[in-house]
Formats: structure tokens, sequence, C-alpha cells
């Protein structure tokens, strides 16, 4: 069979962030499309993290799933804007897919053979806190993520931030793009190597904004700034 659907680039990329770059794990190389009663869902896990995306494009009618391997999306990224609509033709038969701009470009790739994992038992059925309703504790996150959900936010056009929930004691950490309704995410927890400390001992010294400060060793006397750099003086006023 052969079906047609349109995506942005901007979309693809953004979900592109989340793929796996583990070249053992093929499945993960790529970015899952899936396409039901004419709507469009972009899903791409790496094990440490989740997006989902509802593209804002449509398809034509039919029920079905196909992977496009990341360097595909690279190839297409430097092509045109982010904001630019592709119509993609996929044979699925065939194992293809073909993207084009009328008049601009087309370009044809394979699409990744195999079975994608479900997705969909990762999804956390508990927000907020335990089933007793106690505190979350304290989680350990890679920041490499949250760059990722920075970088997704604006190749989909908004940098308002990012909200995050807990869903329990070490489970994942659900998250969304600021006024991206059509955007979904989840990131993995690290074992947190460096046990937090609620409040730090410094935090609870005494604070004297009579007592004269000592000197800091290394720092320019009053005397000295007055020669240095006009920012360093301004940083003081």
């Amino acid at each position: 069979m052969k079906y047609k659907f349109a995506i942005t680039v901007g979309e693809l990329c953004a979900a592109r962030l989340f793929a796996s770059s583990d070249l053992s794990r093929l499945v993960l190389n790529g970015v899952r499309v899936e396409v039901r009663s004419g709507g469009v869902v972009l899903v791409a896990c790496d094990g440490r993290s989740l997006a989902v995306l509802r593209s804002e494009q449509l398809a034509e009618e039919g029920t079905y799933a196909l992977i496009i391997p990341s360097d595909t999306i690279d190839r297409v990224k430097t092509k045109t804007k982010k904001t630019s609509v592709l119509f993609a033709d996929y044979d699925d038969e065939a194992g293809t897919i073909s993207f084009s701009m009328p008049g601009v470009f087309t370009l044809r790739s394979e699409v990744i053979d195999g079975t994608y994992p479900n997705w969909r038992m990762t999804l956390p059925t508990v927000s907020g806190s335990d089933s007793a309703g106690a505190a979350i504790p304290d989680l350990c996150v890679n920041p490499e993520l949250f760059q990722r959900l920075l970088k997704a936010g604006k190749l989909l056009g908004r940098t308002d931030g990012v909200s995050v929930r807990f869903t329990g004691p070490n489970g994942a950490i659900e998250v969304k793009l600021c006024n991206v309704p059509q955007f979904y995410g989840l990131i993995m927890p690290m074992r947190n190597v460096d046990p937090a400390i609620p409040h730090p001992g410094w935090l609870n010294d005494d604070w004297n904004p009579s007592r004269k400060p000592r000197p800091t060793p290394g720092w320019p006397s009053n005397a000295a700034k007055s020669k240095c750099s006009g920012w360093i003086n301004d940083a003081n006023n």
C-alpha cells in the first residue's frame, strides 16, 4: 500500500532530538510516525527520555506506522526551513519514503525495518506523589535532556519554558513545553550519586549587614578597583 501524509521540518527535527544514537538499538535510531484517523503522531525515545508530538498537519485516511531514520531527517533539515511543510509518500511494501517540496527538492529513503517498543507502556499512572501521598524524594536528572527540550521548543516556534511533574518515587518525570499542547515528554531520573541535603549548613549562617566583611583573597581592594575596567565598578554599584 502507498500512503500520503504531511509534516513540517520543525516537527521532524524536534522529535529527532530524542532518538537514540546507539547503533545497537536500530529501531530507536529514528522517529516513529503513527497515522490514525487522518492524524499524525511522532514518537522518539532513547531509553532515557521519550518525546511524543502530535503534528498539526494532516494525512490521508489509513492506520499505519513507520520509522524514519535519523540521518534521513538530518538530510531533510539541510534542504529547507524548519517551518516548511513536507509532503511524504510512504510505500510499505517497498519499505521506502519520499519527502518532497514541489519545485524545491525530493528526497527518498528506506525506512527502518523493525518493531518499535510499546512506548505507551512507559506512561506513568501516578503523578505528584505515591499512592500513600508521600513526598517525592530528591531526584538527579541529566541536564542534557532538558537542553533537548529547549531545542525542541525553538524548533516548534516556542521558547516559553518547560513544565515538569514528578510521577512518584524513582518514577519518570513528565515534561511539557509551555504553550505547546501537542508535545508530551518523559525523562527518566538518574541514580543520585550526590544525596541532596535539604538545607546546607551555610544557609543558616548568621548574616549581619553591620559586620565589616573580610577581604576576599585575590579580589582587588577599593583603591585597586578604581583602576580596573569600568564594568567591574558598574557591577558593584
